[in-house]
């Protein structure tokens, strides 16, 4: 099982650690370049789209991560908030892939409605925080200020 989590540096820099270890966008660049500044995210821009591809390009193929990646930035990356440590984890990545494999969802509703916030929630969060449309991932993100 792999942990990941995210903070920022002094200097504001976005890190992102795969079990204590910095998880570079290298692999994750060489599939779809979004972003080749890196991770960001508590946002639904190029960042964030390359932080939720690097995440499951680690748990699962790439045919795959890149079908789910955008859905995934919606409802796990962008609702995480920028300031603090946020840590997800291997089984909370897994849950989100078992409950999106099978529906053919399409294009985010988030994108399609151009508000992020209206789609729904994610545990930990708070409530104003931009969300993407399931509320399935209660539990899974451990959100330190």
């Amino acid at each position: 099982m792999n942990t990941y989590s995210g903070r920022r540096l002094s200097d504001g820099t976005a890190v992102v650690y795969t079990n204590g270890k910095v998880l570079s966008p290298a692999r994750s660049l060489r599939v779809w370049n979004h972003s080749p500044t890196g991770f960001e995210w508590g946002y639904g821009g190029s960042g964030p789209a390359q932080l939720g591809l690097a995440l499951l390009l680690e748990e699962t193929d790439r045919e795959e991560a890149v079908r789910l990646h955008q859905e995934f930035k919606w409802d796990v990356i962008a609702p995480l908030r920028q300031e603090g440590t946020w840590v997800i984890d291997s089984v909370c990545i897994e849950d989100w892939l078992e409950k999106n494999r099978s529906a053919a969802r399409g294009p985010s509703r988030s994108a399609v409605d151009g508000n992020p916030a209206a789609a729904g929630a994610v545990s930990g969060l708070p409530p104003a925080a931009p969300a993407g449309g399931s509320t399935d991932n209660q539990g899974c993100l451990d959100v330190q200020a």
